[in-house]
């Protein structure tokens, strides 16, 4: 009775893939063979392949079906959206409180600093021509309902979850807009590997309207080379001229200190980006503590 064995190779990490894969080992020339055979020790290419097939099984086959999902559910939604000719403060005010209890499992604490946290943002979506009136608007940049919004407040304050209450809430109307933690846009870009894959992701966060949380707080990308990923976006998103939103925290140690925060755009993406927040977006400053404490 013959016995099955298992030629099955045990899984490499990532880094080894990645060295393995900058190989074209379709090419059997004796220069690129001799190469190949120094760089990993006489491995047979008919391992390498194997090794290279094993871990795209199982890291690569999974992901790209995750993104094809996403995708296609992003242009399932696409189908649906619905215009909203006449939303109202009031009818606004009951779906985001909804949204909000959704979302945080708790009810939206109403108070008179969080009234006036809201109140730049329920006049913005309405389109209302008090949105310049409004008490949390910085002069730094000059108010226009055509620009995006650059919200940024102490850590904890409520500025995610508002956000991400007015993302629910919208879904599914002509304003709606898609929101991505910044380390998740990271993650994402680092989950590409074929082009296609990273067509697909600056697809995503180049165009469309956007939301995107904690910015400046994202690490650095690598993915076959260092990117600051949240640089490009922005500065792609400029020249698309699409709509951007933005939360960030004050610079650490200087709660309150507006100007210090946006300098914080300069020392970490460049003088392109930091000069193009004031045209792209209208800065409102968040009040109050954590309420996280």
């Amino acid at each position: 009775m013959a016995i099955s064995i298992n030629k099955s190779i045990k899984i490499i990490g990532r880094n080894k893939y990645k060295a393995l894969k900058k190989f074209d080992l379709t090419d059997l020339s004796e220069h690129n063979l001799n190469l190949f055979s120094n760089e990993f020790n006489n491995l047979p290419v008919s391992t390498a392949l194997r090794q290279i097939e094993d871990y795209e099984k199982k890291h690569i086959t999974p992901q790209i079906e995750a993104n094809k999902k996403y995708f296609d559910t992003l242009k399932k939604e696409a189908g649906k959206i619905i215009e909203v000719p006449q939303l109202t403060k009031n009818n606004l005010w009951n779906i985001f409180r909804q949204s909000f209890y959704k979302n945080e499992n708790r009810n939206f604490i109403v108070n008179k600093t969080t009234l006036d946290n809201l109140q730049p943002l329920f006049y913005y979506f309405l389109g209302d021509k008090n949105f310049k009136k409004s008490k949390a608007l910085s002069n730094l940049s000059s108010p226009s309902i055509d620009k995006g919004l650059l919200i940024i407040g102490t850590y904890g304050n409520g500025k995610t979850s508002i956000f991400k209450a007015f993302e629910t809430a919208l879904r599914s109307t002509n304003i709606g807009f898609k929101g991505f933690t910044t380390n998740e846009v990271v993650n994402r870009f680092e989950a590409c590997v074929r082009p296609t894959d990273k067509d697909e992701f600056y697809k995503t966060m180049n165009y469309g309207t956007r939301y995107f949380d904690d910015v400046k707080t994202e690490r650095t990308a690598n993915n076959y080379g260092k990117a600051e990923l949240m640089k490009d976006i922005l500065e792609a998103r400029y020249i698309n001229k699409v709509r951007t939103y933005i939360t960030c925290n004050f610079k650490e140690g200087a709660d309150g200190d507006v100007e210090l925060a946006l300098l914080e755009f300069r020392d970490k993406y460049g003088n392109r980006v930091y000069d193009r927040l004031f045209e792209m977006f209208n800065i409102v400053v968040f009040k109050g503590e954590s309420f996280r404490k």
